[in-house]
């Protein structure tokens, strides 16, 4: 989960001058202002912003800010509202449904019913179909309420529907970034949970209210929260990097890299993950269009030089990953 937090610069030097630790707090209770802390994880004295795991998926919570004082009395600074955790399974629903925004409604009740239907985690198609109820019997609706409640086959998607689905899918704009930002998103989660696992990396104990084991997590994957140390001088500090090379291209093309050919996913996509040790490395990479007539051509080229000051290892990485050479292309 990802918490935030608007507070003055004058607001967070007097929570920090009265906690007791000289840092807020930051809880995660179950559901409810008054549920059990789940998760309870100190932050840094200057943070506006945390990253923090919580243990379930599809599961309600709620953020709490505070600190404790010299007594050990808990003061609460801001909560937030109750938040849904995606669910860690596939939908078991496929119906789909289509939906004309009123063109007769002001944009500014709009804006409000998309606010509320967040708010109350109601899919927006709900929220319109609530309207109805409530007044505006003519809005369109192009799917009726779901098939599968009344227990009969889905309605099948028309063609313009499917055409206008692939349109927006074969953008090379959207798909860049949706590519991108899910696979180093997904790359990065790997990856923290591979080096707490197999790097014995020392994480915090837990805090008053706290789940054993949940903090470290949270400080690991928060700015300024590296895991803490043995008592005494225990300071430790790990760097390592990685490359990850990505495109996309019409699916019936051919792609090499060096001389190497590439197999694209069905949508035309590719992407490769390297080590990257110190070194210049140069990957050439060529797309052939499907009838031979046209080429296009990248060159991609790298450079790793790590300038270390004190004992800085290398972070736990996968030992699989090989350099940035069209060699190591499978």
């Amino acid at each position: 989960m990802y918490a935030h937090w608007d507070l003055t610069e004058s607001q967070l030097r007097e929570a920090n001058r009265r906690s007791a630790s000289g840092t807020l707090v930051l809880r995660i209770r179950a559901g409810s202002p008054d549920a059990e802390v789940i998760v309870e994880q100190a932050v840094h004295p200057e943070s506006r912003n945390w990253f923090i795991h919580v243990p379930q998926a599809g599961a309600r919570y709620l953020g709490e800010l505070g600190y404790y004082d010299t007594a050990r009395t808990w003061t609460r600074v801001s909560l937030s509202t109750a938040t849904l955790t995606p669910r860690d399974e596939l939908s078991e629903e496929t119906w789909v449904r289509f939906e004309t925004l009123p063109f007769d409604m002001p944009m500014s009740q709009i804006v409000a019913l998309v606010k509320q239907a967040l708010t109350d985690n109601t899919p927006l198609l709900e929220a319109l179909q609530q309207l109805r109820n409530e007044g505006y019997p003519d809005l369109p609706l192009l799917v009726p309420t779901p098939s599968s409640a009344r227990g009969i086959q889905p309605p099948a998607w028309t063609p313009a529907q499917e055409h206008a689905l692939a349109q927006l899918l074969s953008m090379d704009e959207v798909r860049r970034v949706w590519i991108g930002s899910l696979e180093i998103t997904e790359l990065l989660r790997r990856q923290l949970q591979r080096g707490i696992s197999s790097a014995g990396l020392p994480v915090a104990g837990p805090g008053p209210g706290e789940v054993p084991g949940s903090s470290g997590l949270s400080s690991l994957s928060s700015p300024f929260g590296g895991g803490a140390g043995a008592p005494g001088r225990a300071f430790w500090f790990n760097v390592n990097a990685e490359l990850i090379v990505y495109g996309a291209t019409d699916p019936n093309a051919t792609v090499t890299i060096g001389n190497r050919p590439i197999r694209l996913r069905p949508d035309g996509t590719f992407s490769y993950r390297f080590a990257l040790p110190d070194g210049d490395y140069s990957l050439p990479i060529t797309a052939t269009s499907p009838d031979a007539v046209e080429q296009r051509q990248a060159n991609l080229t790298f450079r790793r030089a790590s300038d270390y000051r004190g004992e800085v290892p290398p972070h736990p990485q996968d030992p699989a990953l090989q350099t940035p050479s069209p060699d190591h292309v499978g």
